[in-house]
Order: structure tokens, then sequence, then C-alpha cells
């Protein structure tokens, strides 16, 4: 492993993404929940010997999850997507400028985005977590058709609501996409885990024992992922 990140401005670095089609193109996303604010997105054409500030439109405190988007040709990788604590940002020209995305009312898309996953094989549908803030009845998964130009929430009942969702994760088995999983926090404590199987249509909990998993820490420090091949099998990590 060689250190790339000494040259960052800024020491902490959550969100990452590397060019499918330039290794030394990295973009970076600043900034760990709860624990050490960002100083903003960067990004390196050189595998790290020097990195650029990019603009957006919103300064976040943190990253979440930046995204080579694989949209149709000629130029698949020219889109990005970057959920951060201070919206959704998207950029067609490979990271170097950035707008919000919009909510289906029309509205910017505004809030805490704390993940983002991107469907394998019909890539203009994603999911995404928000928290439009502590008590909105507006908080909890988000889903796009159109690239993440614009977002619609799932409302299914059996989620948790309003300030019932603070931060979140989530995961989508690769081999079969209509299978999520997320993990849902709100006051330091956990909230449950919950699946569709119909890409977010319905949801069920499956917390089970989990139910004091992570310690106060879990707005920090909290992962999810699914098996690629197996649907059944799910992980989940957090402090403790």
């Amino acid at each position: 492993w060689l250190d790339i990140g000494r040259k960052l401005p800024n020491p902490s670095v959550r969100g990452f993404a590397v060019d499918p089609d330039n290794s030394q193109h990295i973009i970076v996303g600043t900034g760990d929940h709860r624990r050490y604010n960002g100083s903003g997105l960067y990004v390196t054409f050189n595998e790290g010997d020097s990195w650029i500030p990019r603009t957006t439109p919103t300064s976040p405190s943190y990253y979440y999850r930046i995204i080579f988007q694989e949209r149709p040709a000629p130029t698949p990788h020219d889109y990005v997507i970057a959920a951060s604590s201070a919206g959704l940002f998207l950029s067609d020209d490979r990271g170097q400028s950035w707008s919000l995305a919009q909510f289906d009312d029309g509205s910017q898309a505004i809030g805490l985005w704390t993940d983002l996953v991107e469907h394998p094989t019909s890539p203009n549908i994603l999911y995404a977590c928000v928290s439009i803030s502590g008590t909105s009845p507006d908080n909890g998964i988000y889903k796009s058709t159109d690239f993440g130009e614009t977002w619609s929430r799932q409302t299914d009942p059996d989620l948790p609501q309003g300030g019932n969702w603070g931060r979140a994760s989530l995961a989508m088995c690769r081999s079969e996409p209509n299978v999520l999983a997320v993990m849902v926090e709100a006051g330091a404590a956990m909230q449950g885990v919950f699946r569709t199987v119909d890409g977010g249509g319905n949801w069920y909990e499956i917390t089970g024992a989990l139910a004091n998993f992570g310690s106060d820490q879990i707005t920090h420090a909290q992962a999810i992922a699914i098996h690629p091949t197996l649907s059944g099998v799910i992980y989940v990590g957090a402090v403790s």
C-alpha cells in the first residue's frame, strides 16, 4: 500500500471513488460523521501527488459515498454522484463542476444523504438514505429512476419514521438487485435492520438480536453489506 493522502489539506476521508477509465483520477470527499469535519471535495489526476479542491453547491462537513456512474455511451463515466451531509451532488464532467439533485416536487435535494447505491444492471435506478432534519416526516429511503436527477421517498410504514430516522446505511445484492437491506440509527441507538425483496415496494424488519448493537457510537461507525450471490446473507458492523 502507498499513502496517497499526505498532501490532502484534510486528513479525514470517507467518500472515495476511482475513475474506471483512469486509475490516477480519484475523487475524495473529506470529513467523518460526528468525528472530524471535512474541508470539501478534492480531485487528483496523478494518484495523489497533488490535489485540487472542487466547488460544490453547498459546503458539507462530511461525505459518505461517491460513485462514477455507469451511464450510456458515448461518455458513460463523465457522470459522478456524491452523497454528503449537505445534499446530493451531480457532475456531468467527471467531477470538475457540481449541481444539486432534486426531489420529485422540484425542490433541491439538500439534507443528510448518508448512503447511496446504484443498480448493477439498470444504472438509472439508485437508492439513498436521507435525513432531511431531526424530526422531518420526509426522512427515509429515496429512489431515483433517472440516474439520480430526481428522487422520491419510499413510503412503507414499516420503516422508521420522522425522528426515528437519523443516520442509515444501505446495501444491495449484486445478483438480485431487488433485494436491499438498510440499518437505521436515531438518538445514538439502533432503530432496526430492514429488508426488501421487491426493490423497495415493501420492507420488513429483520433486526432480531441486533437491537442493542453498536453502542452509542452507531451514529459514527456503521456498515452493512449483502453477499453478492446469496441474497439471504447480510453482514453488519459497528463499534462494539
